[in-house]
């Protein structure tokens, strides 16, 4: 009981509010029916496009959103 109590009075680890996304990402994706994950804001995706086409050399974001950035 003391942790649920620390929990809502006090900031979360990095690694459980990371934990608590994926696992919404998770059953997000189950109940759309495998066709959709949470929405993300266009910049965000525009600046991912161009990490993964430079780091990793492919363009699965890129094919989505035009890469750049603001």
């Amino acid at each position: 009981m003391k942790f649920i109590t620390y929990l809502l009075k006090n900031q979360w680890p990095f690694w459980l509010g990371g934990f608590f996304v994926g696992l919404a990402e998770i059953v997000f994706y189950y109940h759309s029916g495998y066709e959709s994950f949470i929405v993300v804001t266009t910049g965000f995706a525009q600046m991912f496009a161009v990490s993964e086409e430079y780091l990793f050399g492919i363009d699965w974001i890129g094919r989505l959103y035009e890469p750049g950035i603001h």
